[in-house]
């Protein structure tokens, strides 16, 4: 049942101000073409279109200096015949001026392997030399540090590539190539525009891993998983060869096709001579992902955060046990260190560290507390299995169904090209999580025929971080999206929605959980801005057999004098690895009406 709460038409209250509409359109059109099926380039050899950065017949990297070639013939040398051109601008370079070989030493090792260039070496290019004796590729590997949902540059993790071996002075060393570009939100049209769109500056570097291990280890706390690749030294040398030149290229970053995930991705891909058509939406797991499908490591590593190590030493321990170890921490005269059992030893150092990086205890009472346990019995920790990011559902995924609105039947289709939400299975995530970037849902009345842009989430993060005694723990969410659902009508009616909240979250059992947040938000559509709040609450279940249950409930008092309240259900059921099937009902009430909405789709994750 659904209440006539006003005379606008329909005509109307579709309408949305023009700039909206502009940036609507272009965000979707970017949207769309990652949907394109990648061709690979009819060139001479893949292989240079790997190393000049050439996809789906576009230069990644519009560096004149990298390229060589100029601004305006870009567009045209990013075809098959451009690439070939490109090549003999290279040869002709290399045999008028010998030392531009120091430049593009992977260029100069591919010419050499083709036979278009007699090998002469590179013993003479000082700084590739340098590069070399100071940065060894004895072993290369996968780096992914898990996702830090309150930083928006790694809401979906980040990947890079690790670099180890011993150097001329003897020592092993280990260092990380990373891409990666700096975030400024004081302006959101420009922060938008120039990473979805345009692109914005980006940065190639090379440095030592233990500073970015530090950071994402002790300041971060994201987990981190290194994948060592099954290379042989000619494809370790030319992907070191090439790391040199990308040195000094001036590379944009486009969060959706140019990100530190495309780069990593395009850099193994060159190494292994993969020719084959890549899609252009490619998460830093995605990454991981495609190493372990074409068998390249056979083992992985796991490091553990101290926030994780808190979290899961105390599943094996009692909460007293816990709460001793805390008090040792804490300096209680009443606790003898010695006297804690082996796991409550382990949970009392790591917690000690973790508070001293925060803050919360002095480096002298740190350095104490590291004296007396330093004769304490070693405890190893087994985590290869404790969490995988490989078990976690795809980050994309297609889905088709039916809705039921009210009165109204509609045939859905929906496309998540990065990443998930809360109906996928997260167990291998810290918390349950929703990310969204850029998601689309159209729908068609199965009456008419008539056709609809149902919901477009630009951006959408949830974290429902399980709160714990020792750590504490915050939960909250984001979003901005055009959807349907205002907030003080039962009516189905487009605008543009932005929310945010905070809360708490906890887990009840191993698969149980519940979470209580409070939101603010403000809605515009075409009768004008309402700003509105929205306490919520609900809980999880993990249930036998792949399944997953959501129950939650709402209520959003709005300026505009109407309080609408909300209860919904929502199951999922795993269908093997690639497939989801959805259940979602809510009732919305708004006065003394409501209105059902009921929704049933098969999810394919890609």
């Amino acid at each position: 049942m659904v209440a006539d709460s006003s005379s606008v038409t329909a005509e109307a209250r579709s309408a949305l101000p023009y700039p909206i509409l502009l940036l609507i359109f272009l965000l979707f059109a970017q949207s769309i073409h990652a949907l394109t099926t990648d061709t690979a380039p009819e060139s001479i050899s893949a292989r240079w279109s790997a190393l000049l950065h050439i996809h789906d017949s576009r230069a990644l990297i519009t560096d004149q200096n990298f390229l060589l070639a100029e601004s305006d013939k870009i567009e045209q040398l990013s075809d098959a015949a451009g690439i070939a051109a490109l090549r003999q601008q290279t040869l002709r370079l290399f045999n008028a001026e010998p030392s531009a070989k120091c430049r593009f030493p992977a260029r100069y090792i591919t010419l050499v392997n083709e036979g278009a260039l007699k090998d002469s070496g590179l013993t003479e290019c000082a700084g590739y030399q340098e590069f070399i004796r100071r940065v060894p590729v004895e072993e290369i590997s996968i780096v992914f540090a898990s996702e830090h949902l309150t930083q928006p540059s790694s809401i979906m993790g980040h990947v890079m590539l690790a670099m180890s071996g011993v150097n001329t002075d003897g020592l092993r060393v280990e260092h990380s190539a990373s891409f990666f570009t700096t975030l400024d939100f004081k302006n959101p049209a420009n922060f938008i525009a120039q990473t979805l769109i345009s692109g914005k500056e980006g940065y190639f570097i090379v440095q030592p891993l233990s500073e970015s291990l530090n950071n994402y280890l002790y300041t971060e706390q994201r987990n981190v998983w290194r994948y060592p690749l099954i290379l042989t030294d000619e494809q370790r040398t030319l992907l070191q060869a090439h790391m040199w030149e990308l040195g000094s290229a001036d590379i944009p970053y486009l969060f959706q096709s140019h990100n530190c995930a495309t780069l990593s991705l395009d850099l193994i891909r060159l190494a292994i001579g993969d020719a084959a058509a890549r899609r252009d939406w490619v998460s830093p797991i995605d990454v991981v992902r495609y190493a372990d499908e074409r068998a390249l490591f056979s083992e992985k590593q796991v490091l553990a955060s101290d926030l994780w190590k808190i979290s899961m030493l105390q599943e094996f321990m009692t909460r007293d046990d816990a709460d001793r170890a805390a008090a040792w921490v804490r300096g209680e005269s009443s606790v003898d260190g010695d006297a804690l059992g082996p796991v409550s030893q382990k949970l009392g150092a790591t917690l000690a560290r973790y508070q001293v990086t925060r803050g919360e205890i002095s480096p002298l009472q740190y350095e104490a507390l590291m004296s007396e346990s330093s004769g304490w019995q070693s405890t190893t920790l087994e985590l290869t299995d404790y969490r995988d990011p490989l078990k976690s559902a795809a980050d994309a995924h297609l889905s088709l169904g039916w809705q039921r609105d009210g009165d109204s039947d509609w045939l859905t289709f929906n496309w998540l090209p990065a990443a998930h939400d809360l109906l996928d299975n997260n167990r291998n995530y810290f918390g349950e999580s929703t990310l969204r970037l850029s998601e689309v849902s159209i729908r068609a009345s199965v009456e008419t025929g008539h056709v609809q842009l149902n919901r477009w989430t630009l951006y959408e993060t949830l974290a429902l971080n399980p709160i714990d005694r020792l750590t504490g723990g915050v939960s909250g969410y984001f979003h901005l999206r055009f959807d349907r659902d205002p907030v003080d009508s039962l009516e189905s009616e487009p605008g543009i929605t932005t929310e945010g909240g905070l809360g708490v979250s906890a887990k009840l059992a191993r698969d149980i959980g519940a979470f209580a947040l409070l939101g603010a938000g403000l809605r515009a559509d075409s009768d004008g801005a309402v700003v509105f709040l929205h306490p919520q609450a609900g809980m999880w279940i993990y249930e036998v057999g792949g399944m997953k249950s959501w129950i939650r409930a709402g209520i959003k008092p709005a300026t505009s004098a109407h309080h609408s309240t909300y209860v919904g259900f929502d199951h999922s059921i795993e269908i093997k690895k690639s497939g989801l099937l959805v259940l979602t009902a809510e009732r919305k009430m708004l006065d003394q009406d409501y209105r059902d909405l009921i929704n049933f789709n098969y999810r394919h994750y890609f």
